[in-house]
């Protein structure tokens, strides 16, 4: 089997079929299978999941659970049971745009050996129409990418993602209890193998309430960040731990501005000494600095802001001019 399709589903009925249906719509020159890993949700998503699999048992098989598992165990158990050489990942309630994906992205993989996994930008669209949709990816385009750009900031976003199966080999146990599995499996990947990129749009990732990330406020994304940042950091046998250190101060840093933006000078004192307990007493001191001001020294804080706003509209205009 050249490509297995996973996708792990909870709760989906509303939209797994256009999951579905997105990739029963690719053409490609290989064999490929989709594997559903469904959660025993309590909505209709396994009898929706069963009359795909039913209509297409020569394309779907499903992986079906006496009892919910949870969002890592699914992924673990779903990847498990793939069979293709290289696995594109899709969530059910996502869904692909492009029926040359699979071709596209396998071909990207076959012409480079030595990469781990390639993925590609996604349109984020808000299910409720709160905002207007927007592209997602890497703020500066590269052609590869790896660990330590990843410490910086995830920029992937799991449903563009196709990875090279042995490369990824066997999830570690500590993978089971990983907040953010999607992060973790890009980090594991790029220990292996450079990440490739290339800047197609063939993906649409709904933002709904229901989502696993989507759904959660700042401070708790920000745990989970935390959280997986130092499980990886153990991985990895602490060869990147300035690089995970400054992804926690950064983390905590941003949270407490939020807070202290939204008024709350309770949260914001907290979460800023979770930042000053980042790394070494002479760290991140840019960060600590500017949360002293601006938590103990409002009035100061606001005529900094008032300057830089200044400066920078001084600067814009300069280059307006040459």
């Amino acid at each position: 089997m050249k490509v297995s399709v996973l996708m792990v589903t909870y709760n989906h009925a509303w939209c797994i079929r256009q999951a579905i249906e997105s990739v029963l719509a690719q053409e490609a020159p290989f064999d490929w299978e989709l594997v559903i890993g469904e959660d025993v949700s309590t909505d209709d998503t396994a009898a929706i999941v069963r009359e795909y699999e039913a209509r297409h048992p020569d394309r779907i098989r499903a992986v079906w659970r006496p009892r919910n598992v949870g969002m890592q165990r699914n992924f673990m158990e779903t990847l498990a049971a793939c069979t293709g050489e290289y696995v594109a990942v899709l969530d059910g309630d996502d869904y692909w745009t492009s029926p040359a994906k699979l071709s596209l992205q396998a071909a990207f993989l076959d012409a480079r050996p030595g990469h781990s996994m390639c993925f590609h930008d996604v349109e984020v669209v808000y299910e409720d129409q709160s905002r207007p949709s927007w592209r997602y990816g890497p703020a500066v385009p590269r052609a590869t990418w790896g660990v330590e750009d990843l410490l910086e900031m995830n920029f992937i976003q799991l449903s563009s993602v196709m990875l090279r199966r042995r490369f990824l080999g066997d999830l570690p146990p500590w993978f089971a209890r990983v907040p953010l599995p999607d992060w973790a499996v890009y980090m594991l990947l790029a220990g292996a193998g450079p990440i490739g990129y290339f800047g197609d749009v063939m993906t649409v990732y709904r933002v709904h309430r229901g989502g696993v990330v989507s759904g959660r406020s700042l401070a708790d994304r920000t745990e989970a960040i935390v959280e997986a940042s130092r499980m990886l950091n153990e991985h990895f046998d602490f060869r990147y731990n300035r690089q995970v250190e400054d992804r926690i101060a950064r983390s905590w840093y941003m949270v407490a501005a939020a807070y202290a933006e939204q008024g709350d000078r309770v949260q914001a004192r907290r979460y800023a000494k979770a930042c000053r307990q980042a790394g070494g007493p002479l760290r991140h001191w840019s960060y600590r600095g500017r949360l002293f001001v601006r938590l103990y020294t409002p009035l100061l804080w606001r005529l900094l802001e008032i300057m830089a706003s200044s400066l920078r509209g001084v600067a814009a205009a300069g280059g307006a001019r040459r």
